[in-house]
Formats: structure tokens, C-alpha cells, sequence
């Protein structure tokens, strides 16, 4: 408990008590997370979204996964949903930003990370079709949305008009600005 700077004490005693101390300095990852996506939002409020960024990829990078996944009590669903719809919304908004930037080996690796926490994400989908085309793999591309297509046609699903159009430009070996336009 008690770190290699800190001059507090964690063992309060008090007569025959003992208790942790209140004054010491505590960390929690969902704290920070809440604060770093706090801070992501009040920079996107103010127009710039370059001060969010940060604050973005502290969001990513505090989430490890559902919180208390075995946990179903319903103060723990609130707050791992609340906790997860905070990751997807800081994952989307960096796609976005990388995308736009040309970015695209990190967009992709933002993509796949969304696609982890919402496997059926369209959007993330084709942004990862896109990233692989944008990185000359266009193979890859291709793959991802054949093995997609097969795991929805096991639950007799079709793949969206626009992953199958994505999906035809790495088949030809197009580039994205050499697309058609629909």
C-alpha cells in the first residue's frame, strides 16, 4: 500500500482500530478514465480537436476490458456500460482523426480495437478494409471481409452494401480516391 515516495502512513491505529488511512493518495484506472474522457469532451465542446487527442488515446489505453465482467449487479452494468459506450465513443472519434489524417496504420489498429469491444461495427469494418487498401494490402482487406462474410452467413446475415463495395476495390486492386463514387 504504501509507495516508495509517499510519507503517509496506509495503517491508521487508533487505540485497539485499525483502518486504512483516509488521507492516503489512492489510484484507480476508472477514475482516471472518467477524467481523461472528461477532459476529451470538454476539448471537443470547445471546437479543437487536437487538445482532445490525448485524452482520447488515455481513454483507450486505461481500458482493459469490461469492468467487473462477472459482476451483474446492477450499480456494475451501469458503470461497465457507461465505461464501455466512453472507450467506443473515444475509439470512433480517433478513427475519424487518423482517417482524415492519412494516418491509416493507426487508424487501423484503433479499427480492430473497436471492432473487439462491437464486432458488428460497420463503420470500424470498412474503416479497416479502408486502412489495409490505404497501406497497399490489399489482400488483407479482402480477407477481413470474406472471413466476416462467412461469420454472417453462418447466422444468415448479408454483409452492408458498403463493406461490399470497400470490399470490391481490394479485390481490383483500387485505391481509394480511384473508387467509384455512388
Amino acid at each position: 500500500l504504501k509507495g516508495p515516495r509517499s510519507e503517509v502512513d496506509p495503517v491508521l491505529r487508533i487505540g485497539e482500530t485499525i483502518s486504512i488511512n483516509p488521507d492516503l493518495p489512492i489510484w484507480h484506472d476508472v477514475d482516471e478514465l472518467d477524467r481523461a474522457a472528461g477532459a476529451a469532451q470538454q476539448a471537443i465542446q470547445a471546437d479543437n480537436i487536437a487538445a482532445a487527442i490525448p485524452h482520447l488515446r488515455r481513454v483507450v489505453q486505461l481500458y482493459r476490458g469490461p469492468y467487473l465482467e462477472s459482476c451483474y449487479m446492477d450499480w456494475a452494468l451501469e458503470r461497465r456500460t457507461r465505461l464501455e459506450v466512453r472507450v467506443v465513443t473515444a475509439l470512433r472519434l480517433l478513427c475519424e482523426h487518423l482517417s482524415q489524417q492519412r494516418r491509416h496504420a493507426e487508424a487501423l489498429e484503433y479499427a480492430l480495437r473497436l471492432l473487439s469491444i462491437h464486432p458488428d461495427d460497420v463503420e470500424a469494418r470498412d474503416l479497416v478494409m479502408q486502412s489495409f487498401i490505404a497501406l497497399d494490402q490489399h489482400n488483407k482487406a479482402a480477407e477481413h471481409f470474406e472471413s466476416y462474410e462467412k461469420e454472417l452467413s453462418r447466422n444468415g446475415e448479408e454483409p452492408d452494401m458498403k463493406l461490399v463495395r470497400t470490399y470490391q476495390m481490394a479485390k481490383y486492386g483500387l485505391s481509394l480516391d480511384s473508387g467509384p463514387q455512388f
